[in-house]
């Protein structure tokens, strides 16, 4: 059945992207009688203005609107050699199609003839591969920031965590005029500049200095958005303060000041708030998390199902929605030209983060065992905060006009207290206990992190050839600590006591990471359309960890009995030297790129002074090629092929018992292997903007061999002993599909996103091999409604289901389900009011485990009243979760176990804000008002 539906939804997409109505065509000339190629036509419709569609001229002159209803509309034709135009018409049943005479542009250096005159800009416009969105085309609310302009925009989502999409594509990219603000962190831009300070939205790949320099795709583009910020914005201040307080003292306060000038750029941002809003991306937290645990890891395979259909990880850090958070950042940005021809570019960031947050959650785990199965409940109790500084500076140097330096150094200065406390239980099959207790645990971390990107580019005077060199620096300096508190009691088969064993103890680990790339590369033409890369790369990657336990001595009242079982100290060296080759042919239609690398690497390790205990060298042939075909601008194929070898991490062959859960006990494995990757990719895109219809596919596959797996020996007592081991190879494979168009009807837009994704990962259980295999289907629907740009709804609705099994007990084999429905309304009320509702229901169902199934709605509404002279003043009253049903649930399944989790979240609460706008930008108007142009956009 699934088969059917791709195979009609491939089939069927492109022809019903390209279905008709009626049309408008014509074609247009230059004073001289020559035809005028890229022009800009937009359709607008006569009595709101609102966007209908749009195109471009093709290189006769001529243009075609297809699938134009009935109607009366005006048509705008800007271009940026020739003065705009615009004309009027009607089309009805009787007559669908309209085929204007000759349209003649005059150019902007010539005097005008009297013809109407355009009042604004299109609102969509191509230049070059350059998707640009005029922003005042598209309505937002007072106070809107640009992540709401952005939900606006035709092909662009804003995901649960905070992330974008355009055409389904992640955007890593968020520049202002071009740009860099706040580092790499695409959220800070878009979630804190106001929507109205943007003239233009351009969506673009944006490619590595080295590819630009090149013209060699190194896999280093990205989808990037750039802002281009309103004329009187770039001169000038501007931003808003916020503060809000409320119910059972809710608050949140914001600050937001923006200075630009003549290519200066400067912000300073403050936000605080207890109300789980996050004021930073999933990648800070990640950038402070990183690098610095006690964990040993492992390769299982985790799947997990929360409330809103989204990964646990995202969930917890980037949407916040376990426990009660509070959050508090500020941060300054600058960037400026130096030189008298701008020839140095600085640019800087300071940003500072605090997240603090409190979580009740009850664990409840089935766990499978070849012949048997055993049940785990815990309760537990968290508290903590960390405190996460990041210092960003890049320097630009056009050392002359074919010569470039770059330097971005960057610091990070992290540090965290958290203190838990759980009572735990484990059963048998049959209901009798197999141990039971309490633990309390106090940790922290403290560490920086420095790194540093080196990159020195030339060009020659014959087109092609070029020189690069990059230096790439990493060093991680980490303390940790963790006092461990807790008593268990283990049972025998018949439920009698038969142990007790307490431990009270301490953790110390001091851990310290160092990297250092070089890679160099000559580029050389063959002929005008090839090119040949020869590159050679070397690295080296040293991490040296050192653990000490100690066990409490009551004699002394302090912490100095060591336990050399579990301490130790360890160095881990992996370096590798690579050299390899491409070439590059790029056509009209087609181009391709075919390469490989040799990779020579060695893996050794042991105690520091004394002889290597063990050494191991490697060589991986890495084959590169990628293939992609462009049957015209806006319909493309790419088909890509790589590989790559991923060396062990130290937690994972440090030979140290770490008995911190004493349920769960890990230990490294030094006879580990790196891991090598063969990853595969297909990316079809089917655009036409002109009628806002997109269609695009997404496809991969990775197989890892030397996968690294979990090895896990659970003995009668319920104890898991693990170890990382390199097992079976892996498999993980992706479809994702989408397809939007427009009712015009009904001023609505429709989109349909399919994906498939599966992966299969090996186990050892008691020495069993076990595989485990998860497929997951996840269809959504999307459908948005814009009325007389008073009115915006849009409505959603999202299935996941997935299929859990397993090689070793088919009776663990399970199916989860999450159902989520929502709808979202912004209504512009007469007397400045301002209404905004979201409604959604969540369905989560399970036949595993203990079958848990939830309901529940989630209601937030607001109304806000602007006032004082040029709105500059909103007072708001929000209200969250109106039926206090909000549920904090989560399913995780992995090759050993499932595990139903319970957790707290937020709840109902009032929140009444008042929010300021500052705005001493330039010389414009405040607000509203007719612009006059002629012409293109500048």
């Amino acid at each position: 059945m699934l088969k059917r539906f791709i195979f009609f939804f491939l089939v069927a997409a492109p022809s019903f992207l390209s279905a008709q109505n009626g049309f408008v065509g014509g074609t247009l000339t230059d004073s001289l009688n020559r035809p005028v190629a890229s022009a800009t036509v937009t359709l607008q419709n006569s009595k709101d203005s609102s966007l209908v569609g749009f195109t471009l001229s093709q290189v006769n002159g001529s243009f075609l609107l297809k699938n134009v209803p009935a109607g009366s509309y005006r048509i705008l034709i800007t271009h940026l050699a020739f003065h705009s135009m615009s004309r009027r018409f009607t089309l009805t049943p009787e007559k669908p199609n309209h085929q204007f005479d000759t349209l003649r542009l005059f150019d902007k250096a010539q005097v005008l003839p009297e013809f109407e005159i355009a009042e604004d800009a299109p609102p969509v416009t191509l230049k070059g591969d350059t998707l640009e969105f005029n922003g005042s085309s598209f309505k937002t609310t007072s106070n809107a920031v640009v992540e709401d302009l952005l939900k606006k925009l035709p092909g662009v989502e804003i995901q649960s965590d905070g992330s974008i999409k355009v055409n389904g594509q992640t955007v890593n990219k968020v520049l202002v005029d071009g740009k860099e603000f706040f580092g790499d962190d695409p959220n800070i831009a878009t979630q804190n500049l106001p929507a109205d300070a943007i003239d233009k939205v351009q969506v673009f790949d944006k490619k590595s200095d080295n590819e630009k320099l090149t013209g060699m795709d190194d896999g280093n583009t990205d989808m990037a958005i750039n802002l281009k910020l309103k004329k009187d914005k770039k001169k000038g201040a501007f931003g808003n303060i916020q503060g809000g307080y409320g119910y059972e003292n809710k608050y949140k306060g914001k600050v937001n000041i923006n200075r630009f000038e003549n290519g200066r750029q400067f912000a300073i941002l403050a936000n605080a708030n207890n109300i789980n809003e996050r004021p930073f991306s999933f990648r800070d937290i990640m950038s402070f998390m990183g690098g610095m645990g006690m964990s040993t890891g492992g390769g299982d395979m985790q799947v997990t199902l929360t409330d809103d259909g989204s990964s646990g990880l995202s969930s917890l850090l980037s949407g916040q929605k376990k426990g009660l958070n509070d959050n508090w950042s500020a941060g300054t940005h600058f960037s400026d030209d130096w030189g008298k021809k701008n020839q140095a570019e600085l640019t800087g960031s300071y940003f500072y983060n605090r997240l603090h947050p409190v979580i009740n959650q009850v664990s409840d785990r089935q766990y499978f065992l070849p012949d048997s199965s055993f049940f785990t409940s815990t309760t537990s109790k968290s508290e903590g905060y960390t405190d996460n500084h990041r210092l960003n500076l890049q320097l630009r140097y056009k050392i002359d006009s074919l010569s470039l330096l770059r330097i971005a150094p960057a610091f990070n200065l992290q540090n965290g207290r958290t203190s838990s406390y759980d009572v735990f239980r484990t059963l048998t099959g049959s209901g009798l206990y197999s141990n039971s207790g309490i633990r309390g645990v106090r940790s922290g971390n403290d560490g920086y992190t420095f790194t540093n990107e080196a990159l020195y580019q030339k060009s020659f005077a014959k087109r092609g050839r070029s020189f690069s060199l990059s230096l790439n620096s990493n060093y991680k300096d980490g303390d940790n600590f963790q006092y461990n508190d807790y008593q268990t009691t283990f049972y025998d088969s018949a439920g009698a006591t038969t142990d007790n064993l307490p431990v009270k103890q301490k953790v110390a680990q001091a851990a310290i990471q160092h990297d250092e790339t070089a890679r160099s590369s000559w580029t050389e033409p063959l002929g005008k359309k090839s090119l040949l890369e020869i590159s050679a790369k070397g690295s080296w990657s040293m991490s040296e960890n050192k653990r000490e336990t100690f066990d409490f001595n009551s004699a002394s009242d302090d912490y100095d009995l060591l336990h050399d079982v579990y301490s130790g100290h360890y160095r881990m060296d992996f370096r590798y030297g690579q050299g390899g080759i491409r070439y590059k042919r790029a056509g009209e239609k087609l181009s391709f790129t075919l390469g490989s690398s040799l990779q020579q690497s060695q893996l050794s390790g042991g105690v520091p002074g004394n002889a290597t205990d063990f050494g191991s060298k490697f060589t991986h042939v890495l084959p590169y090629a990628q293939i992609m075909y462009a049957f015209s601008k806006f319909r493309d194929i790419r088909i890509s092929g790589t590989s790559n070898v991923i060396a062990p991490s130290m937690g994972s062959i440090m030979p140290v018992i770490d008995n911190s859960n004493p349920l769960y006990i890990r230990t490294g494995n030094p006879a580990l292997s790196p891991e090598q990757s063969y990853s595969a990719s297909l990316d079809f895109k089917l655009m036409n903007p002109f009628e806002n219809k997109h269609f695009f596919l997404f496809a991969s596959v990775t197989r890892t061999e030397n996968a690294i797996a979990n090895s896990e020996t659970i003995d009668a007592y319920g104890v898991t002993t693990s170890m990382p081991v390199n097992g079976a190879p892996s498999y993980r494979g992706n479809l994702f599909s989408g397809i939007e168009f427009p009712v015009k009807k009904l001023k609505s837009n429709i989109s349909l996103e399919p994906e498939v994704s599966y992966n299969r990962y090996v186990s050892y259980i008691n020495g069993s091999e076990n595989f485990a295999n998860s497929v997951t289907y996840r269809p959504s629907l999307r459908w948005r409604v814009n009325i007389k740009d008073k009115v915006d709804i849009s409505a959603t609705a999202r299935y996941s289901v997935t299929d859990a099994a397993y090689s070793l007990r088919s009776s663990a084999n399970n199916r989860y389900t999450n159902q989520s429905y929502g709808i979202e309304l912004e209504w512009e009320l007469p007397k400045n009011f301002e209404l905004e509702s979201n409604f959604s229901y969540q369905i989560n169902e399970s036949n595993a485990g203990s079958g848990i199934r939830t309901e529940f709605p989630l209601w937030r509404s607001s109304l806000a009243w602007q006032f004082t002279e040029f709105k500059r003043a909103q007072l708001k009253l929000s209200v969250y979760d109106m039926l206090n049903r909000n549920t904090g649930i989560t399913r995780n399944n992995t090759g050993s176990y499932v595990e139903d989790l319970q957790y707290n979240t937020l709840q109902r609460y009032f929140l009444l804000t008042l929010n300021w706008k500052l705005n001493k930008a330039g010389k414009g108007r405040e607000r509203g008002g007719v612009e006059i142009r002629i012409g293109g956009d500048d």
